[in-house]
């Protein structure tokens, strides 16, 4: 029984590793244009500019056309197969995510009393 449990575990770590994985992959070697980035709730909200560009790239780290969190470029990964940690400067912010296709990418941050949700789109 002992032995059952234990390869079902192992089979369990190696499913979310490789869900984390093909998020991963989902995510680089694009270029992902902003389609919308809204706030509800209380506090201040800087819009990102039309046509704002994101990519990330295979080395963990990502650049933008237009200040995000007040920087064009930092580190990223994936954590839990559901939040995406992108770095800039000293400061990690973490954004949930809301849905990750081929072509859309939709996460959201909480800070304070603001929501924050951002959907981009991939720029064929």
């Amino acid at each position: 029984m002992k032995k059952i449990v234990f390869l079902f575990v192992c089979i369990m770590l190696a499913n979310v590793a490789l869900s984390q994985t093909n998020k991963s992959k989902l995510l680089v070697n694009k270029i992902w244009i902003i389609k919308s980035d809204e706030m509800s709730g209380v506090g201040m909200h800087t819009s990102l500019a039309d046509q704002t560009e994101l990519q990330f790239f295979n080395d963990g780290t990502w650049k933008s056309s237009d200040p995000i969190q007040k920087m064009t470029s930092g580190g990223w990964r994936i954590e839990n197969n559901r939040t995406l940690i992108m770095k800039t400067g000293d400061e990690e912010v973490k954004y949930l995510l809301l849905l990750l296709t081929e072509d859309e990418l939709h996460y959201r941050l909480k800070k304070n009393a603001a929501t924050y949700t951002y959907k981009w789109s991939l720029n064929k």
